[in-house]
C-alpha cells in the first residue's frame, strides 16, 4: 500500500483546520500500514467520550477542562476514522451508521453532550436554570426532527418535490431573497459561524463560568432553543405548504 501524501484542508473553525484535522492526519500516516481497522479507532473515540461526559458531570474546574481535552482529542479520533476508512478502501455502511450513532450520543449539544456540560454547570454554579435549558434542547431537538420526518413522508408520498432542507449551507435561501445584497453574506457567515463552532461555543460558556459567572452559558444555551424554535417553525411551514397541495 502507497504511504499517504499529507494535504491541506479547507478552511472551517481555526481549531479544525490547523489542529484536529492535521493531528488527524499524522495519527493516520502513523498507524495506516497497522492492523487498526477504522471501526477500532470508533470504538476507542466512544470510550474516551464515555470520559469526558463522567468528567463534565463532575463539575469542577479542573475536571471541566480535562474533559475539553479529552473531547478535542475524539474530534481528531472522529477525523481520523474517515480518513483511515478511505485509505484502506475500508468504508462500509456499519462503519457510517456506527460513526453516525457515536456521533450523535457524544457530539451532539442536544445529547448527552449538552447534558452533561449542563448537570455539571448545575453542580459548579448550584443554579438549576442550566438543567431546564439543557433538557429544553433536547426536547425541541426531538421535536424538529418529527415535524421533519412527517413532512418528508408525506411529500414522498406525493411524489417529491418539496423536501424538508436539513442542511446549514441550503438553510437560509429564504432569507437570502429578502435581505439586502450588501447584508447577505455578512449575516449567512455569522450564521455558518454559529452552527460550526457550536461546541467551541459551549466549552467557552464553560470557561467564562469558571473564571466570570453563568451569562455566556445561558446565552449559549438559549441560542440554541432559539435556532431550534426556528426550524420547527420551517418544519411547520414546510409541512403546510405540503398538505395544501393535497
Amino acid at each position: 500500500m502507497q504511504k499517504p501524501k499529507r494535504r491541506k484542508f479547507r478552511q472551517e473553525t481555526v481549531i479544525h483546520s490547523y489542529i484536529v484535522r492535521p493531528l488527524a492526519q499524522e495519527f493516520v500516516m502513523a498507524i495506516w500500514n497497522t492492523n487498526i481497522t477504522p471501526n477500532q479507532v470508533t470504538l476507542f473515540r466512544s470510550i474516551i467520550a464515555v470520559f469526558y461526559l463522567l468528567l463534565f458531570m463532575y463539575g469542577s474546574a479542573i475536571s471541566f477542562i480535562v474533559a475539553i481535552v479529552l473531547f478535542e482529542i475524539a474530534e481528531i479520533l472522529d477525523h481520523a476514522d474517515g480518513m483511515l476508512a478511505r485509505l484502506k478502501n475500508q468504508c462500509s455502511k456499519l462503519g457510517q451508521y456506527y460513526e453516525y450513532i457515536t456521533d450523535e450520543l457524544f457530539a451532539a449539544e442536544y445529547g448527552p453532550l449538552g447534558f452533561s456540560v449542563a448537570y455539571g454547570a448545575f453542580v459548579f454554579s448550584s443554579d438549576v436554570i442550566f438543567i431546564y435549558l439543557s433538557m429544553a434542547c433536547i426536547m425541541l431537538y426531538y421535536f424538529v426532527e418529527y415535524f421533519r420526518k412527517i413532512a418528508n413522508s408525506v411529500d414522498k408520498k406525493m411524489g417529491g418535490g418539496t423536501k424538508v432542507v436539513t442542511t446549514v449551507e441550503h438553510d437560509h435561501e429564504d432569507m437570502l431573497r429578502i435581505i439586502g445584497v450588501p447584508l447577505k453574506q455578512g449575516i449567512v457567515n455569522l450564521i455558518k459561524t454559529i452552527y460550526i463552532w457550536r461546541n467551541q461555543l459551549l466549552f467557552l460558556g464553560l470557561f467564562y463560568l469558571i473564571f466570570f459567572g453563568k451569562f455566556l452559558l445561558i446565552l449559549v444555551f438559549c441560542i440554541y432553543i432559539i435556532s431550534y424554535l426556528r426550524e420547527i417553525f420551517k418544519a411547520l411551514r414546510s409541512g403546510y405548504l405540503i398538505w395544501s397541495k393535497i
